[in-house]
């Protein structure tokens, strides 16, 4: 009679259990790298588009209320996301 070979108690099960979870941990390791190189390069974008923004901001601070470059910024990348989004889905 042949058992199955993930039955818990068997030790090719429990080897073959092990390997799959050393792959999906390093799958979860590319991905949470990933992760951090778009964070990486989101949060860069981020930094330089609020200091643009800044530089404007000065220029024409006594017309504008309640106006600051992070706000600005962020709505901004929001728009640029959606803009993107909505191009895709056009396809």
């Amino acid at each position: 009679m042949l058992m199955n070979p993930i039955n818990y108690s068997s030790k090719i099960g429990k080897l073959l259990r092990g390997f799959h979870y050393v792959k999906e941990f390093k799958h979860g390791l590319v991905v949470n790298w990933l992760r951090l190189q778009l964070s990486k390069i989101l949060f860069y974008y981020f930094k330089k588009l609020c200091i643009n923004i800044q530089n404007k901001l000065s220029i024409l601070e006594p017309f504008l209320n309640d106006k600051n470059a992070a706000n600005v910024a962020i709505n901004q990348i929001l728009k640029e996301f959606n803009k993107g989004h909505n191009e895709d889905n056009r396809l």
